[in-house]
């Protein structure tokens, strides 16, 4: 089951798009066709889930998935009470554009970004 649907910035609904967890992996993901065309990974500490990478495949990018995939993965953090670290700098631009998330978003301190940007 997927955690949402949601339009794309051109207004379309991707075709067949679903957001999904996978605990496991430390990451969202989004299928499309029930594949898997892209995620975003995170790591979490205490009540902050950190995000640190994204990426959608070549073949499906321009369509608008990557913020899918972010809206439903940011609309999750939310209904689990935690709060929002972005490492990531396309989940940092999707903050910037949309502030429906800004209540529970903070800052890294530079103590976080040195652990978890450490080789």
């Amino acid at each position: 089951m997927g955690i949402m649907a949601e339009l794309s910035p051109d207004g379309a609904i991707p075709p067949n798009a679903v957001v999904r967890l996978d605990d496991a992996g430390s990451r969202y993901v989004i299928d499309v066709d029930g594949q898997p065309v892209g995620f975003s990974r995170f790591t979490d500490r205490g009540e902050h889930r950190v995000f640190l990478h994204t990426e959608v495949d070549q073949g499906h990018s321009g369509q608008g998935l990557a913020g899918v995939l972010i809206s439903g993965a940011l609309t999750d953090v939310r209904s689990r009470h935690l709060r929002i670290i972005s490492l990531c700098p396309f989940v940092s631009g999707y903050l910037r554009l949309h502030h429906d998330f800004d209540d529970i978003v903070d800052r890294p301190t530079p103590a976080q970004i040195a652990e978890l940007t450490a080789p």
